[in-house]
């Protein structure tokens, strides 16, 4: 039996699978942008089984491997859905562009040895291959940990995050196996390693492909089915907004809400000033304002400052911020804590 045949045919069906599944989902998922930036990160893991596929059959197979000398992705891949989880969350992502630098610097000065750019003895190389994947690990577990006791409310998004801890923890191992393979001196343990990564990247790419699926289907499902039961001029709409929570969105406007709904912005603006007596603009500031209280009363003010708390809510200018607010409760923010703490 051939394995080289056998481990070329899977290591191909892995790149085009997350090539495939990437792609359709970052075009499919509308204005959905952690999908969109989840399937990014496929795709980057996609590049990572071809660096593989390169370095061991690109000179067999007479394909040029220089592109392999730069495709090293994975605290870029940690960066992207972390800024893209957060994002989710309503934060102002240019404050969460910082993420990306760690990722840019691997590729950066990974290159650097491989083009042997930078020259450093054969164990310190191994070990800093070593010790990106251990920052990837670690940090991804952090977060989870962290956004998990947080955020609740976005169980969903938890769940890529999960998934990514237990593909990171399985590159980990690797990357263990692959040092003491250096330090042992044993061909067998690193022919082992090869193997091992080789399957730990394709478990990444076909858990997460299929949970980039089963989401993108859960949220065309329920983008239909709040159409479907849109009647235009209804209350109900404004019950579904409170309840999918679009508000939170920074930058929502009248034609993307209404879009969302299947309706048309007249009939949404008409809508919301006949049953809630306002027009766009001070509804969406009244349920932000909501979720702002909420956060209040239960103490988020103690961990993150007025301005984190307000861009959580929906609310991406502090000046709109504090005119809403002193509208509603006639003082500003931090004097209405005092007075009720």
């Amino acid at each position: 039996m051939n394995y080289n045949l056998i481990l070329y045919i899977l290591m191909l069906l892995g790149f085009v699978n997350g090539l495939i599944v990437s792609v359709y989902i970052f075009i499919k998922a509308e204005s959905n942008a952690f999908l969109k930036l989840a399937a990014l990160v496929v795709f980057l893991f996609a590049l990572t089984i071809l660096r593989e596929f390169l370095h061991v059959f690109g000179e067999e197979i007479e394909l040029t491997i220089f592109i392999e000398q730069f495709l090293y992705f994975k605290l870029l891949a940690v960066g992207i859905i972390l800024f893209g989880y957060d994002n989710t969350l309503s934060k102002v992502p240019n404050k969460k562009l910082y993420y990306l630098i760690p990722g840019i610097i691997e590729v950066l000065f990974l290159s650097a040895i491989t083009h042997k750019l930078i020259i450093l003895p054969d164990l310190l190389q191994d070990a800093s291959f070593v010790l990106v994947d251990c920052i990837s690990f670690f940090w991804i577990l952090y977060a989870y940990f962290h956004r998990r006791s947080e955020e609740k409310q976005h169980h969903n998004n938890l769940k890529f995050l999960y998934f990514f801890v237990l593909g990171f923890s399985l590159i980990f191992l690797t990357r263990v196996v692959q040092y003491l393979a250096v330090l042992l001196e044993s061909r067998w343990l690193y022919t082992f390693d090869f193997l091992f990564r080789i399957i730990a990247i394709g478990i990444i790419i076909y858990t997460l492909s299929i949970r980039l699926i089963i989401a993108h289907v859960r949220n065309r499902t329920k983008t239909s089915s709040n159409k479907s039961n849109v009647k235009p001029g209804s209350e109900h709409l404004l019950s579904l907004i409170r309840e999918d929570q679009k508000y939170l969105t920074q930058n929502i406007t009248l034609e993307k809400l209404a879009f969302f709904y299947g309706v048309d912005s007249k009939t949404l603006s008409a809508t919301i000033k006949e049953h809630n007596k306002s027009n766009f603009n001070d509804y969406i500031n009244s349920l932000r304002l909501e979720h702002f209280m909420f956060l209040i009363e239960n103490l988020e003010h103690e961990k993150y400052t007025l301005l984190a708390l307000a861009e959580k809510s929906g609310f991406n200018s502090k000046a709109t911020f504090n005119r809403v607010f002193k509208k509603r409760y006639l003082v500003s923010p931090s004097t209405y804590i005092k007075q009720h703490s």
